[in-house]
């Protein structure tokens, strides 16, 4: 199987259900998917183990940016920058359906002390034609706030987006449960694919058989899982990161702020966000005392007025990680209609609209 960028019988079953499409995995790129298709007229299951977009897709922070982008392959920027318009124009007609305020902004990146890589960044931005600018500590006060200026110096990047992903992955659901050729199926694991030679003729769940043309599967960190049942080895595993969400403040500040590897965000509604860890524990979703202290002492460090309110939250999310962050999107060899749109480590809001975009390019002579 080719990655982006790289070339290329027991008790009585329930009725098999007919479709175009099916899809396993509720997350972003399954939603995302979904309405794609759903534009042309296919017919669409979605399937998931669990509730539709409750796993990393609903656990992210909605950074519509890689962290460090200087240190990202370029195939992952260029999924980013990709998704750029097409999120412009779905957030607008989401909400103008949903009337859901996703919380979509131009907030910026601030990089406090960038120290060792700063020339590598500026040299990224130069060559990426990608607006930057370097702060002193004057210019931190002035443009942003007093609580920074002990800093020696910022990088800014002002051409950051930031959204809100469960209100991203609500407004979706919705939509998608009024398209008459959409079934959304949460709770119904797949247990099993029904393969003939080289084809795939549908999967069974832990309710029926799902018969369809073609299978996709989005399901993030538990992807490489299922088709390691058709033999298939996919490098996926599951990498936790933890986030805490603060009460809103009065005094609050606009860009997504990072600082040696963690960041610091508000979201529309006024909560601040500090987020994450990078752990490779396994599948275990458990919050820790540890992580709850490190990002709580993080957070108020870098913006003190947080000590006067209280952490509301903290949950954390399994994300597809691979070994360079390259996400696979592309066709499931030796099968024929079997695809994949999956690891996308800590990316996978930001490079949603291209990744599913690009799968169904490839898919276009089989759809």
């Amino acid at each position: 199987m080719g990655r982006i960028g790289v070339k290329g019988e027991g008790k009585r079953e329930k009725m098999s259900m007919n479709t175009d499409v099916i899809i396993i995995g509720g997350g972003i790129m399954g939603l995302m998917t979904a309405l794609l298709c759903a534009e042309k007229n296919l017919t669409v299951t979605v399937l998931d183990k669990g509730e539709l977009g409750r796993e990393s897709s609903g656990a992210a922070g909605g950074i519509l940016s890689a962290l460090h982008p200087w240190r990202a392959k370029p195939i992952i920027n260029q999924l980013v920058e990709d998704s750029k318009l097409p999120y412009q124009s779905l957030i607008e007609r989401l909400e103008a359906e949903t009337e859901i305020k996703i919380g979509y902004r131009k907030s910026g990146l601030l990089i406090l002390d960038p120290e060792a890589e700063k020339q590598e960044a500026i040299d990224w931005a130069i060559q990426h034609k990608y607006p930057f600018e370097l702060l002193t500590p004057q210019n931190l006060e002035n443009q942003f706030s007093p609580h920074f200026r002990s800093f020696q110096e910022g990088l800014w990047f002002p051409d950051v987006f930031l959204l809100n992903p469960p209100r991203l992955l609500k407004a979706l659901t919705l939509t998608l449960q009024k398209k008459p050729h959409v079934t959304l199926s949460p709770h119904e694991a797949v247990c099993d694919f029904i393969v003939k030679d080289n084809r795939c003729l549908g999967v069974k769940t832990i309710k029926r058989k799902v018969m369809g043309g073609q299978v996709i599967v989005t399901a993030g960190a538990w992807s490489h899982l299922l088709l390691s049942t058709l033999g298939i080895t996919l490098a996926i595993q599951p990498i936790r990161g933890q986030i805490l969400s603060f009460s809103p403040l009065p005094e609050t500040f606009q860009p997504i702020v990072l600082f040696k590897n963690h960041y610091l965000l508000s979201q529309m509604e006024g909560r601040i966000l500090a987020g994450s860890t990078v752990e490779d524990v396994g599948f275990s979703k458990e919050v820790t005392e540890e992580a709850h202290t490190t990002l709580k002492t993080f957070a108020l460090n870098l913006w003190p007025p947080l000590k006067e309110v209280n952490v509301l939250h903290h949950w954390a999310g399994l994300r597809p990680g691979t070994p360079d962050g390259v996400p696979f999107i592309d066709r499931v060899a030796p099968f024929d209609n079997i695809w994949i749109n999956s690891g996308h480590f800590r990316n996978g809001i930001a490079q949603a609209p291209a990744s599913c975009q690009w799968l169904l390019d490839k898919m276009h002579h089989e759809i």
